[in-house]
Order: structure tokens, then sequence, then C-alpha cells
């Protein structure tokens, strides 16, 4: 009959940790689905950036840092976050943007660690490239944090929002590409 009270004492403590762990709806707490989806404010989603292109669920799978001078390196980056029509190892490939209804985040942005609001400089920008000629959402509000940057890619979390239908949150990984020897195209930067 000793294991009634231990049995008693351990449901106790489960029912107080679950009624502990609940969210309590009208706490203000600002972790819930609109950050997940990009609120272009406030927290990261930690986990894969997500969110709507154009009023369509978007998830981010892969995406590339392109040089917007092939010859001077410490200028901008072109970054583009792309949905699930492109797999990473292609990322950096021309024909890697030619998927029908592809739909994609970019922006320009200084290769350096930090964090940093969305500017006009930025270009930022929701496009669709399934007419002809694509169209641009412009002008989204949110921040870019650049944690890690090596020669081969670049890592870090976005949460930006231009309008209920354009907005994106969370984490991404991107493939850092640079111009191929002819400068013709763009290949792998290797380490």
């Amino acid at each position: 009959m000793r294991f009634v009270p231990l049995i008693a004492m351990s449901v106790t403590l489960a029912i107080a940790s679950f009624a502990c762990g609940k969210k309590n709806e009208d706490d203000g707490d600002s972790s819930g689905a609109e950050e997940e989806e990009g609120s272009g404010s406030g927290a990261y989603f930690n986990g894969s950036a997500k969110g709507q292109v154009f009023g369509t669920g978007w998830v981010f799978s892969s995406g590339r840092a392109l040089p917007t001078d092939d010859e001077d390196l410490t200028k901008p980056f072109l970054v583009q976050f792309l949905g699930d029509k492109v797999k990473f190892e292609y990322a950096c490939q021309e024909l890697a943007y030619q998927a029908p209804d592809d739909r994609r985040v970019d922006f320009e942005l200084e290769l350096k660690v930090g964090e940093f609001d969305l500017t006009p400089k930025a270009k930022f920008a929701f496009v669709n490239t399934a007419p002809d000629p694509e169209e641009a959402v412009p002008g989204p509000t949110g921040k870019v944090q650049i944690t890690e940057i090596k020669k081969s890619k670049l890592v870090g979390r976005v949460n930006v929002r231009a309008n209920d239908k354009n907005r994106v949150n969370g984490i991404f990984l991107i493939k850092r590409c640079c111009p191929s020897e002819d400068r013709t195209s763009y290949v792998d930067c290797t380490e």
C-alpha cells in the first residue's frame, strides 16, 4: 500500500505541469501562427522559413546568393529564396530559375553577420515568375539576420511581410554562387 501515495503524487504533479504549460489565450504571447507565417516584426520562427507568396502556401527549400558585381565581391549580393520547385544542389545553376510558376523572395544585402532592418536599399520583393512579365510585390517590412557566412553557404533567419498574401518567417540555408571561369554563368562556390 506504500505505492498508492506515490501514484497519487505522480498524478497530481502531471496535472499541475500540464496546467502550467497550457498557454493562456489572453496572455499576449506573440509566438503564434502569425509569427510562423511572417509578421515582419517580432520573433523569428524557429523552423524552416515558410509563409505565403502571392496568396499560396510557401515553404523554403533552397536559395542562392549571387554577387551584384562579379569583380567586387564586397558589394551587396542578390539573395533569392526559392520554394519547393528547385532542389538545394541545383540552386546556382541557371536552369534552376526556369521552373514554371516559381514563387520566390528576392533582396540585396551585404554579406556580413548581423541583423538588418529592411529598407528600400535592399530592393526586397516577393516575385511570381508564372506570368510574362513576372509579377513583383516590393517594399515589405521586416528584418533579416545573417548568423553564419562561409565561402559556400549563408545561414540566417528572415521575418518579412508585404501584406496578408506575402509573408515569410523562419530559418534559411542558401548556397553562395560564384561567377564561372568565363563569367557567363554561376557555379557553386567551394570552401
